[in-house]
């Protein structure tokens, strides 16, 4: 089981203040963790077989969708409420829902 002192230690690295209660708790726990890491040290991975499964082909290639892209005139077509070459938006940091004086730009 790991010590007392050394929960302490690694409390101190963490900036951890912890009651005796919680020293105890820890001991217990890490020590289960440490014990399973030392479990798996010790299998067996030599006549473990590889699987890859479903992995190949899943990813679509790169591509530049540029025949895709809209306008300026088309953005702003579709926007519900435009001003000029802006789009309006509602506030997200206000209390009301109401339309915002400010717009965000389109480039």
């Amino acid at each position: 089981m790991i010590s007392k002192k050394e929960i302490e230690h690694l409390a101190k690295l963490a900036h951890l203040y912890l009651d005796q209660k919680e020293i105890k708790r820890y001991q217990k726990e890490i020590s289960e963790i440490l014990d399973y890491v030392s479990q798996l040290k010790r299998a067996k991975v030599d006549e473990v077989i590889k699987q890859e499964a479903g992995m190949f082909g899943s990813f679509r290639p790169d591509e530049v969708w540029s025949e895709k892209i809209a306008s300026l005139e088309e953005l702003l077509n579709n926007a519900p409420l435009k001003e000029k070459n802006f789009i309006k938006t509602k506030s997200v940091f206000a209390k009301s829902k109401k339309t915002i004086k400010r717009s965000t730009k389109i480039l």
